[in-house]
């Protein structure tokens, strides 16, 4: 029989080392990504809201279940930043932009020059040479569609002003991908 005055110390002893790593980190996801968007669309609000409640929950401010520092959140990100461009691009209305163009063009032009330029201004007004200070302005140029399967459900992807969104994210995101070549083709050594 164990004495109840010893359970403590026998407690203390016993050390459990919380799961970590990749796979850990992948099921914890999972399991937001699953859970998360049906419980508050079960809520009637949007599904995305789930993921960042989710993943404030289990983040660093939250339950710290996935760290700061861990590789597996970024490295979905990307692909769920890449997955929505994808959806975006499947489900872009050529005809509609051809409609649109003017207002497309316009907003594309806005969203692009402006940041681009507040942020080779604000680098440059650091010290910063034209590669960083072009970079940041490239950086604060472009945009994603994060909303936009939200404003699908909600049955406005045809309306103008989301048709202007979506062309215009597209076209500023590959001039970003343009200067962001261009600057890294400068930055090589001895490179092509």
């Amino acid at each position: 029989m164990i004495d109840p005055h010893m359970l403590p110390s026998l407690i203390a002893a016993i050390s459990v080392k919380s799961p970590t790593g990749p796979a850990w980190e992948f099921l914890i996801l999972f399991l937001v990504v699953i859970i998360g968007p049906p419980l508050l669309e079960h809520a009637r609000l949007p599904g995305i809201i789930g993921l960042l409640l989710g993943g404030f929950v289990i983040g660093p401010n939250g339950l710290n279940l996935i760290g700061a520092g861990n590789m597996t959140v970024p490295a979905l990100g990307q692909v769920g930043l890449f997955y929505l461009m994808f959806v975006a691009g499947v489900e872009l209305d050529l005809a509609l932009l051809r409609v649109h163009r003017r207002a497309v063009l316009i907003f594309a032009a806005l969203t692009f020059a402006v940041p681009m330029l507040f942020g080779s201004v604000i680098g440059f007004s650091r010290g910063w040479g034209a590669p960083a200070a072009l970079l940041l302005g490239a950086l604060l140029a472009s945009h994603t569609l994060l909303v936009y399967p939200t404003v699908r459900e909600a049955g406005l992807a045809t309306h103008r002003a989301v048709a202007a969104a979506v062309g215009a994210t597209v076209l500023t995101d590959t001039a970003s991908l343009v200067v962001l070549a261009a600057v890294s083709g400068s930055q090589l050594v001895g490179g092509s």
